[in-house]
């Protein structure tokens, strides 16, 4: 299944989702080789220096204006690949950044910033420019149950839940747990905390911006939503169920 761009915000950081089966670690650095061998195919078609080996921002290069193009640019690149191997071509060298996982966040040789997340067969790859000091991303496709919620959500946080179940159906109840779990996970890994940790941080503030975006989503096709808090900046997308932090 081809990636496909899941957002570009906040500025300059895009996120990318897609469905693997197997290994969910080895899929996850799959994708991420994809995305950069992508770019530098298409680098290369348009005549100009591979994004991955110049001192242009890989995130600049990165960006298209609608996911129409990202899907039909992953699309045509996945078939000329496959012609490719039936008629032999000039080799070229590929100069890949490497990824360092030693320290987190995670870092690319070219300076960006990478955080992964993985949910059942989904696999959620985000980039940001070396101008942020961290970044965390998550998504969760699994039910949160509100017993879950009410041992491991703060009590400020299940008073938004609690207070929002009268107007909320029975899906956007589970999108705003979910919503709740994925803000402290993304937190937590952009805050360098542990899992308990990041579970017991108290989020009330930026999951009421994300139940405000829930309260929009009935004029709204994009459930994209976006605050500040302290020092971090939080971003996600009710509908595709993912959320980030970084700062």
């Amino acid at each position: 299944m081809p990636l496909k761009l899941a957002s570009s915000h906040p500025e300059g950081v895009v996120v990318y989702g897609a469905e693997f089966i197997g290994d969910q670690s080895l899929a996850a650095r799959q994708a991420l080789i994809k995305i950069l061998q992508l770019q530098f195919a298409k680098d290369s078609s348009l005549g100009s220096s591979p994004a991955c080996s110049s001192s242009s921002s890989l995130i600049d290069n990165l960006e298209f204006s609608t996911s129409e193009r990202i899907d039909s640019f992953f699309n045509e690149s996945a078939d000329q690949a496959i012609k490719s191997q039936d008629s032999p071509q000039p080799s070229k060298p590929i100069n890949l950044p490497d990824l360092d996982e030693s320290t987190y966040p995670f870092k690319l040789s070219s300076g960006e910033l990478v955080s992964f997340s993985h949910s059942g067969s989904r696999v959620l790859v985000a980039i940001a420019p070396s101008s942020y000091q961290t970044l965390g991303v998550d998504t969760e496709r699994k039910p949160v149950t509100l017993k879950l919620a009410e041992r491991f959500f703060t009590p400020s946080e299940l008073q938004i839940i609690e207070s929002a179940q009268h107007q909320l159906d029975t899906t956007q109840r589970q999108l705003l747990r979910q919503a709740a779990w994925m803000i402290k996970e993304a937190h937590g890994k952009a805050a360098g905390l542990s899992l308990f940790e990041a579970i017991a941080f108290d989020l009330s503030p930026v999951l009421n911006q994300a139940l405000i975006a829930l309260d929009q989503l009935q004029n709204s096709t994009h459930g994209d939503w976006t605050t500040e808090h302290g020092e971090f900046v939080f971003s996600g997308n009710l509908l595709d169920r993912w959320a980030l932090c970084l700062s």
